[in-house]
């Protein structure tokens, strides 16, 4: 058994002897992804021009958002978001103090119990049109 455990070792080491060579560590570091305590860090403020709106953005709203995030009793993200942020705050329609950018890196990252949208969900199109759309503050249906 002793035997076997050394084999192993071996095997390991033998294996590993190319990691780290000298093209590792000429590479581009990666970026890190975006953690949740940068997310809450990056302020939500108003953009200084009017964001384009367009019917692209209401029907992503629709299709993806308006689930979890619309008025009234059953809407688990805008009850979510009265307790950590007031009643005020809670329907992402009637809000005027959401940036695109800050909409853009929620719905790609995801944030507490908000799942995270990926490219092939919501191309990047479709999610400028919805961030115009919810940073826009119009009133909800």
């Amino acid at each position: 058994m002793a035997n076997f455990a050394v084999l192993m070792c071996l095997v390991l080491i033998l294996s590993c002897s190319g990691c780290g060579t000298e093209d590792d560590k000429a590479r581009p570091a990666v970026a890190a992804p975006v953690l949740q305590d940068e997310i809450i860090a990056l302020p939500a403020r108003q953009s200084d021009a009017a964001p384009a709106l367009s019917a692209d953005g209401e029907a992503m709203f629709v299709q993806y958002c308006a689930g979890c995030h619309d008025g009234g009793d059953g809407h688990p993200g805008t009850m979510r978001l009265a307790v950590r942020l007031g009643a005020e705050n809670s329907i992402l329609r009637k809000r005027s103090n959401l940036a695109p950018e800050y909409v853009k890196i929620v719905v790609r990252n995801g944030f507490e119990m908000m799942p995270a949208f990926r490219p092939t969900e919501i191309s990047d199109a479709e999610l400028d049109a919805l961030a115009a759309y919810v940073s826009a503050g119009h009133q909800s249906p």
